[in-house]
């Protein structure tokens, strides 16, 4: 199983608190519109999923695996510039399954848990590129979920077997999640702050818009 120094015990867990966390964000904090409605379900059935597991030949995962690539893949091709974030995925999808190959091949180098640094790594570089929230959150499951089946893909033909979509994948998995999500709401509240102190300096000023 992957996940570097982190416990198997422990693997799971952060999935689970993090997906907790995001439902109650999307059912309460959200406005009320379809996305919250959407953003709240998919949440709910990736935790019920992720507890079951398919068998394909002589691969096998988890079924939350593919519930992030459907929901994702929906979310990409109703948007209307489909061949950039799906550039990008296939960008950063080579990209995960190139640092779990390389962390295979020469674990030293990874000096902390690969869940903080896959985790860390993978938000800059979908924040660099892709701009909307919900865009961001697609273009991250469907390329982590092409980098797991092309890291599993290369493993098998060398004998190792590697589950899809196993819990330190889903670890990391919601972990960008959050921090795409946490990073919208600081980067919202600042814009009120910096609103709200312009509007007090303009009025001490004597301005009138």
């Amino acid at each position: 199983m992957k996940g570097g120094k982190v416990d198997r015990m422990v693997q799971g867990l952060i999935f689970y608190y993090l997906c907790w966390g995001l439902w109650v964000v999307a059912t309460f904090l959200m406005s009320k519109t379809r996305k919250r409605i959407v953003a709240s379900m998919y949440v709910l059935i990736l935790l019920i999923s992720s507890g079951s597991s398919w068998e394909l030949f002589r691969y096998s995962g988890s079924y939350a695996v593919l519930v992030i690539l459907v929901f994702s893949m929906h979310i990409i091709l109703h948007y209307q510039k489909v061949f950039y974030p799906t550039l990008a995925s296939l960008f950063i999808g080579v990209g995960y399954a190139g640092i779990l190959l390389f962390e295979k091949v020469v674990p030293v180098w990874m000096m902390m848990p690969r869940l903080v640094i896959v985790g860390v790594l993978s938000f800059v570089v979908v924040s660099m590129l892709v701009e909307p929230v919900f865009l961001k959150i697609a273009v991250w499951g469907f390329a982590s979920a092409l980098g797991e089946c092309l890291y599993t893909i290369i493993l098998s033909g060398y004998g190792y077997a590697e589950d899809v979509g196993d819990w330190a994948y889903l670890d990391v998995y919601s972990l960008v999640c959050s921090l795409v999500i946490l990073n919208s709401g600081f980067v919202k509240v600042s814009e009120i702050l910096e609103q709200t102190v312009t509007n007090r300096i303009k009025r001490k000023v004597g301005f009138r818009s």
